[in-house]
């Protein structure tokens, strides 16, 4: 029977220290000291007077547990309460304990800055109860379930000590046989502890972060001075009032010189390379609609006079008909080719003649 008894305390006790990991194993950790800790305690076991005779006797325990959350924390106790027992016929002296182990929740008013904390709670838990004599011979006992309501104060002291105290109303549930008489017991136990945090406490958490400063305000794209094109492409910023200016904003001073239009070989049609070019052209004329011009066509010296005077008048017209199709007014620009009459370079290589062979916007009138 004594093993059967055992072997039900030591259940009830390793079903609450599971319970006490799976629930610490399901809380949401936050900014709060989590650490573990244990705890040792003694004081007073006011016992019920229907336990016939046993005297109010010592209480001293341990325990082991964490908080949850700020508030929450979950404890597994043990103690054990040792009284003197008016003996029964035929003993001269005889004595009484319960061992005991529980589950312990807490919830801790105040914030965790406070340094005392009250704090009320709930214990569910088994006694091991028994009397024997003074040659320790066992003549009753019995184990039974328990619940406890609880309450107290929690001294923060250091870093990892800690103090409480605590008064607990428990109420031990009829065993499997009398005590000497059997029953339901209502005993109050005042304890008062200390608490030993394992570990070093967490890190204080960061400063909150500045708030970024507000983004510059964006730059106004203007146009400073007064040319029609914006600053932020603008690579000539001063430029005198009035002046006629090319895409750039770079001041134009007779000649819009249009690089890299090109035609198809000996022919009057416009590669799709010029055509970028020419746009940008269009754009600067049509910021300066004052401005009147001649799209002039130029060669260079192979061939004929006559056919190369053909080819770069036509060439001219092209370029003029394609300044039209953007809007450009015809009334604003004549086109003539003045074949191999005007080089820029010289006829005798490749790259001279390269550079002869262009087309140009010349202005007549502003």
């Amino acid at each position: 029977m004594k093993t059967i008894r055992v072997r039900i305390l030591t259940a009830v006790t390793a079903a609450v220290i599971v319970s006490s990991f799976s629930m610490t194993a399901a809380a949401q950790y936050g900014d709060y000291d989590d650490r573990w800790y244990v705890s040792a305690f003694g004081g007073l076991a006011a016992l019920d007077s229907d336990r016939a005779d046993v005297d109010d006797a010592g209480i001293f325990g341990v325990g082991f547990g964490k908080f949850l959350s700020d508030d929450f924390s979950l404890e597994v106790e043990f103690d054990r309460i040792d009284s003197d027992l008016t003996p029964p016929p035929g003993f001269t002296n005889s004595n009484f304990n319960a061992k005991a182990a529980g589950l312990f929740m807490r919830y801790h008013l105040l914030s965790a800055d406070n340094q005392v904390r009250p704090y009320f709670g709930f214990g569910i838990g088994a006694t091991y109860r028994q009397s024997f004599d003074t040659n320790s011979t066992s003549f009753d006992k019995d184990t039974a379930i328990y619940i406890s309501p609880i309450a107290g104060l929690a001294f923060e002291l250091t870093d990892n000590f800690g103090a409480r105290i605590q008064a607990a109303w428990r109420n031990d549930m009829k065993g499997d046989s009398a005590i000497p008489q059997g029953g339901r017991y209502n005993d109050f136990l005042f304890t008062a502890g200390i608490t030993y945090k394992l570990g070093d406490p967490p890190a204080p958490p960061p400063p909150p972060a500045k708030p970024a400063p507000p983004p510059p305000p964006a730059p106004v794209d203007g146009d400073d001075d007064r040319d029609g094109v914006k600053n932020s492409r603008d690579k000539c910023p001063n430029t005198r009032a009035g002046a006629v200016v090319d895409a750039d904003g770079c001041e134009v001073q007779v000649i819009i010189d249009l690089p890299n239009v090109n035609f198809a070989f000996d022919r009057a049609v416009l590669t799709s390379a010029s055509f970028s070019i020419l746009d940008d052209a269009v754009a600067t004329l049509q910021r300066h609609k004052q401005v009147r011009i001649e799209v002039a066509g130029h060669t260079d010296s192979v061939g004929t006079d006559n056919y190369n005077l053909s080819l770069s008048d036509r060439r001219a017209a092209v370029v003029r008909d394609y300044l039209i199709s953007k809007g450009i007014s015809a009334a604003r620009m004549t086109s003539a080719g003045y074949g191999e009459t005007r080089p820029i370079a010289s006829n005798d290589n490749d790259a001279g003649r390269a550079q002869n062979r262009r087309t140009e916007l010349v202005i007549t009138s502003k």
